[in-house]
C-alpha cells in the first residue's frame, strides 16, 4: 500500500502555491491597500482579500498587518516579496519561451553590413515561402555570436569571418577582397592600391575577445602589442567609420563593407597583399527548429560559394 502524505500547515511546497497567488501578493505589497491592488488585478477587493488570506493559510504565517486604515507587510510579508518578484519574472520568462517555441518566428543577426546583392534574394523567398512567420533583424556584437545562438536568443547569425567557435556551426557564403577606409587627408589617401604590410599610421582595433581574428585581421601590419592595447577600437562599423572619419586612424573592411560608407571624409583603398574575408551563415549546433531548417533550406539556392570581387 502506497502512503501519501498531506503537508502539515508551515510545510507547503512551492508547486503549491499559484502564480496568481503569488501576484496577488506582490501587488498588495507593493501598493499597501487592498482597493487600488484590486483594480491593477481587475478584480473585486473582496476576492483578493480571500486570496491573500488562502495564500496565508497555505504558508502558515501571515504577510499583511491589517487596521482600519493601514495595510503593513509583516517580517514573513518582508522576506517573501523579492522572492516572489523573482518567481513571477522567471515564470515571465517561461511563458515568453513558451510563445517563441509556438511561434513562427526567424531571428537573424547581423555583426556588420551584408552584401545586398547575396541577402535581398534570401530574404524576399523567406517572406514569400515562409510568409506565416516573423522575421525580425538584429545588430550583434562578434562576440554575443555564439552566446546569443546557443541560449536561443538568436537563430541565425550573418558575420564576417573567419570565426570559430565549438558551439556553433558556419556556411561560407562567399567571401570579399580588403579594403582600407582611411580620411581623405591621409599621406596614403590617392594611392590606387595598397599592400596592408605598408599602410602608414594607426589601425582600429576589432573591439573583440577573439584574439585570433584580431591577429588575422591584422596580420602583416606593423601593429605591435602596445598599439593593440592602445590602439582605437570600435565595435561596429558606426564606430570605426567615426574614427576614420576623425583621422585617428584606418581601418581594415570588407570591399563590400567599404562600398556602403558613404562619408566626404573618407576614401576606400583596395588591399593587395591579405586574405580575403569569409562571409558566414552561423547556427547553433544541433539546435535547429523547423522555421531554421526551412530557412536554411533556402540560402544554398541563392549565394552558396559565390565570390565578390570589385
Amino acid at each position: 500500500m502506497t502512503n501519501h502524505r498531506v503537508p502539515r500547515e508551515g510545510c507547503t511546497r512551492m508547486a503549491d502555491v499559484s502564480v496568481a497567488a503569488l501576484r496577488s501578493f506582490v501587488a498588495v505589497a507593493e501598493e499597501l491597500h487592498f482597493g487600488r491592488a484590486a483594480e491593477l488585478l481587475f478584480m473585486s477587493a473582496p476576492a483578493l482579500s480571500q486570496q491573500i488570506a488562502r495564500l496565508e493559510r497555505q504558508l502558515g504565517t501571515p504577510l499583511f498587518l491589517r487596521t482600519s486604515r493601514n495595510v503593513d507587510l509583516t517580517a514573513a510579508g518582508t522576506e517573501l516579496l523579492p522572492l516572489a518578484r523573482t518567481a513571477l519574472h522567471a515564470h515571465q520568462g517561461i511563458d515568453s519561451w513558451i510563445q517563441r517555441r509556438n511561434r513562427r518566428e526567424l531571428r537573424v543577426g547581423f555583426t556588420q553590413v551584408g552584401p545586398p546583392t547575396l541577402l535581398e534574394p534570401v530574404f524576399s523567398r523567406a517572406v514569400r515561402l515562409l510568409g506565416e512567420f516573423g522575421l525580425t533583424f538584429h545588430s550583434t556584437r562578434r562576440d554575443e555570436v555564439a552566446p546569443l545562438l546557443y541560449s536561443g536568443a538568436l537563430d541565425a547569425v550573418f558575420a564576417w569571418g573567419p570565426l570559430t567557435d565549438a558551439r556553433i556551426d558556419t556556411e561560407t557564403l562567399c567571401t570579399s577582397t580588403r579594403s582600407l577606409l582611411v580620411h581623405t587627408g591621409h599621406p596614403q589617401a590617392q594611392v590606387a592600391a595598397i599592400p596592408l604590410q605598408q599602410v602608414q599610421g594607426p589601425l582600429v582595433i576589432p573591439d573583440t575577445t577573439d584574439l585570433a581574428f584580431v591577429e588575422w585581421e591584422l596580420t602583416g601590419c606593423a601593429v605591435t602589442e602596445a598599439t593593440q592595447r592602445e590602439g582605437h577600437r570600435a565595435r561596429s562599423l558606426d564606430e570605426a567609420v567615426a574614427i576614420v572619419a576623425s583621422g585617428l586612424a584606418s581601418c581594415v573592411v570588407p570591399t563590400v563593407v567599404a562600398q556602403t560608407v558613404m562619408h566626404a571624409s573618407i576614401c576606400s583603398i583596395p588591399i593587395t597583399d591579405a586574405d580575403p574575408y569569409t562571409y558566414l551563415l552561423c547556427v547553433a549546433r544541433g539546435r535547429h527548429s523547423d522555421t531554421l531548417t526551412s530557412f536554411l533550406d533556402l540560402v544554398p539556392r541563392n549565394i552558396t560559394q559565390k565570390t565578390l570581387n570589385s
